[in-house]
């Protein structure tokens, strides 16, 4: 067998590869065909390890994205906002970036993660080390460490920074800025009887600690959803929250300010209620949702609750989309605001109290 048998295109994953490159890959094609173990040795001569936090420092989520080609579709309380370049079908950009953090975090999905988690969802058919290899080579000072430093973590395995830690669950009250913004979304007096105020550290990007507060409530997996003026997210693991009911109705929700509201506007109700958390742990809920005679949905009135609301309606027909008690609004919570409003208090004044501003001192 000749070496035009073998195809030796230039590998897809560099671009810029020399011929001498594309030889050598010629070579090693060859070598591991007639001698498995030859091939081996080779595999392990080229290996390269890479020092994660230096990557980490050095590219950020959003200059990592420019270079990609994506555009910022808009700039909002000190985040970054994005068409999702990670699922398809987001007409309103909900894929967000908090630089300051280091995170992201896509509302359609309910998915976030670190820069490295994002290279993972970007490109799944590669492994971890050739994610690495595609961050590393847009950069040109990248420390690449010895095969006999610490190992990187097994392929197909995106790093888990830990990057938060709860430091306390107390009833709510102890932060105003707090419950200033809850009183805007006009949940503040019904918040108390669901919701905690959840102290987390996050460890930001430079890898220094920061104390932030959110009001929050449990999920079935243990995680905490929380939610403040300037960030949406999940502490632990994604979940939908249960609320047992006496009937054999069931009402849907996407979020806990959509479900408050409600409870605000139906104070006898006795259904049994499910806040998904997202619309992306809606395949987890279809089986309990068969169970009851009668039920009802609350999604939003955007792309995703609507999917959502259909393929729901496709598996439960009896199912009643609730969106048009709120057709001109985005969600039922907006709907409530519009009709409460809080004509003392400007929302702007209530982000800019909240902004990313960390606890420090007395309360």
């Amino acid at each position: 067998m000749g070496w035009q048998a073998f195809e030796c295109p230039v590998d897809r994953y560099h671009p810029e590869y020399s011929e001498t490159h594309k030889n050598w890959s010629c070579f090693e094609k060859w070598a591991t065909f007639f001698n498995p173990v030859l091939g081996q040795i080779i595999n392990f001569m080229e290996k390269k390890y890479y020092d994660i936090a230096q990557l980490r420092a050095q590219v950020s989520i959003t200059q990592f994205l420019t270079d990609l080609g994506f555009t910022p579709a808009k700039r909002s309380a000190g985040e970054t906002f994005y068409h999702s370049m990670i699922r398809e079908g987001d007409f309103t950009p909900s894929f967000c970036v908090n630089e300051k953090m280091g995170l992201w975090f896509d509302h359609g999905l309910g998915k976030g993660g670190n820069l490295f988690d994002l290279a993972m969802a970007m490109w799944p058919e590669l492994s971890f080390q050739e994610v690495l290899h595609k961050i590393a080579g847009r950069l040109a000072d990248v420390s690449i460490l010895s095969g006999s430093l610490k190992p990187l973590p097994a392929e197909n395995s995106p790093v888990k920074d830990s990057w938060h830690k709860i430091t306390s669950i107390t009833e709510l009250g102890g932060n105003k800025s707090l419950m200033e913004y809850l009183d805007f979304r006009g949940i503040k007096d019904i918040a108390r009887d669901y919701l905690k105020e959840v102290r987390y550290e996050v460890t930001l990007k430079e890898g220094k600690q920061k104390t932030f507060c959110a009001a929050g409530w449990p999920n079935e997996k243990g995680g905490w959803e929380i939610r403040s003026a300037s960030f949406k997210g999940c502490l632990g693991k994604k979940g939908i929250s249960l609320i047992e009911g006496a009937s054999s109705k069931l009402s849907l929700f996407e979020g806990f300010m959509d479900f408050l509201s409600w409870r605000k506007t139906n104070p006898s109700y006795a259904d049994t209620v499910i806040v998904l958390n997202s619309v992306v742990n809606l395949k987890e809920v279809l089986p309990i949702a068969a169970h009851y005679a009668a039920v009802d949905v609350f999604f939003d009135n955007d792309v995703s609750g609507k999917k959502a609301s259909a393929e729901l309606i496709s598996a439960i027909p009896y199912a009643r989309d609730q969106a048009t008690a709120y057709l001109d609004y985005k969600d039922y919570n907006e709907k409530y605001m519009s009709e409460h409003p809080r004509p003392w208090k400007e929302r702007s004044e209530i982000l800019t109290s909240q902004l990313y501003k960390p606890i420090s001192g007395k309360r």
